[in-house]
């Protein structure tokens, strides 16, 4: 039923639009460059939500960064996607993490020999959307790239994990306290069995796991700029997350971690007070998906207003590390 109605509804509004698949373009230590690091519900690419990723990819809502990369190529910074991995979005964070640092390894020494003379420039932004950013913090940690990286900019992101992780557990062990739950929980496969990076987002630690990666446990190096834009929702177009909102408000104050400004807010899969992770570019109104401004979701108000906040802000970050550059001797 759920997928009927997306499906409808992308028909009505965005006229089937097919989203783009885009290559990377290549590094130079000469420019700003841009790595988009997708999240929960990725597979390498592209959006994966179980039984719903047939009815999305048909709807035009298949490339996780599609509209992203449409708006980067319009206004001239460069960029590169990954994992890249097909993975049905199994894979825990480390394995995605180490994956993008082969991948930009590769690209910079790709791009350093057609330029021709090898130098290390911080010119590398690193962009994650919900888990993604935390996948970014990861990355910027590696030694063999934080000489590389200028900043980290997070969309949406659990940095301090999402009580969703924690009832979803509490459910799946405990046995479901209401059939929505359980029909909107399997039908997306967000599971403890399907997602192994589900124990990673608990903002519980579990005693018997004690070398399980908690989203709360990287370090911020003080070298590296960290951004991070927040965003909630009271209403959507999606009626899984409808539901999600609901549990999320519930847990937050179960929990008590509610006592921050912004209260039982939440995007439908992240609370808004573990969004924030440095400096604060801008809170908007969108659930977690009309932050990406993919297919149908591009006409949305909450679509609209991340775009007013994130690429204006990206094009200034462009601009401040163009300007360090050219102090560079070397140019």
């Amino acid at each position: 039923m759920v997928g009927k109605v997306i499906a409808i509804l992308a028909l009505i509004f965005s006229l089937t639009f097919i989203g783009k698949s885009w290559a990377d373009d290549v590094y130079s230590p000469l420019k700003p460059y841009i790595v988009l690091i997708p999240g929960a519900g990725s597979n390498g690419g592209s959006i994966y939500v179980k039984n719903l990723t047939k009815q999305i990819k048909i709807t035009g809502h298949g490339e996780y960064f599609g509209r992203y990369q449409e708006i980067l190529n319009e206004i001239g910074l460069p960029s590169m996607l990954c994992p890249k991995t097909k993975d049905k979005d199994r894979r825990p964070l480390l394995t995605r993490a180490l994956e993008c640092v082969v991948a930009i390894q590769a690209a910079i020494v790709q791009g350093t020999l057609q330029n021709r003379r090898p130098m290390i420039r911080r010119n590398i932004i690193l962009l994650g959307h919900s888990m993604g950013g935390n996948i970014a913090r990861m990355v910027a940690n590696d030694p063999r790239l934080a000489p590389f990286i200028h900043s980290v900019v997070t969309i949406a992101t659990p940095h301090h994990g999402t009580p969703i992780a924690d009832f979803i557990f509490d459910q799946y062990s405990k046995g479901w306290e209401s059939e929505i739950y359980r029909t909107v929980i399997e039908g997306i496969g967000f599971t403890p069995v399907e997602k192994e990076y589900l124990a990673e987002l608990r903002t519980e630690r579990l005693p018997d796991s004690p070398n399980v990666y908690y989203a709360q446990d990287v370090r911020a190096l003080p070298f590296i700029n960290y951004y991070s834009l927040t965003n909630s929702m009271e209403h959507t177009l999606m009626p899984p997350l409808e539901v999600t909102n609901l549990v999320l408000k519930d847990e937050i104050r179960k929990r008590g971690l509610d006592q921050t400004s912004y209260g039982v807010a939440n995007d439908g899969l992240a609370p808004e007070y573990s969004m924030v992770y440095g400096k604060v570019i801008g809170s908007v109104q969108a659930d977690h998906w009309e932050t990406l401004c993919i297919g149908i979701l591009k006409f949305t108000k909450g679509c609209e207003q991340t775009k007013q906040v994130l690429f204006p802000f990206l094009k200034s970050l462009n601009q401040e590390i163009v300007d360090n550059l050219l102090t560079k001797e070397e140019i």
